[in-house]
């Protein structure tokens, strides 16, 4: 199906969840362009958007975004 896209009303709160898979424990860079979120969690943990590594464990590493509409 098609929906009509609108603009959002004020106040609207959209997570995304994903996880980052590593092979082993890591420093990474952080690349960021287009739409940024309000918020970031990596491993249950809130970073700084302006931070430019973040670290990751060996394995799954949940990431979740919150963007305001």
């Amino acid at each position: 199906p098609v929906y009509p896209l609108s603009a959002d009303s004020e106040g609207t709160v959209y997570y995304l969840w994903s996880a980052v898979m590593s092979p082993v424990k890591q420093q990474v860079k952080i690349k960021k362009g287009g739409l940024l979120p309000v918020s970031v969690w990596v491993n249950h943990n809130a970073i700084e958007i302006e931070k430019p590594e973040v670290g990751l464990q060996t394995g799954a590493n949940p990431l979740l975004l919150k963007y305001k509409g």
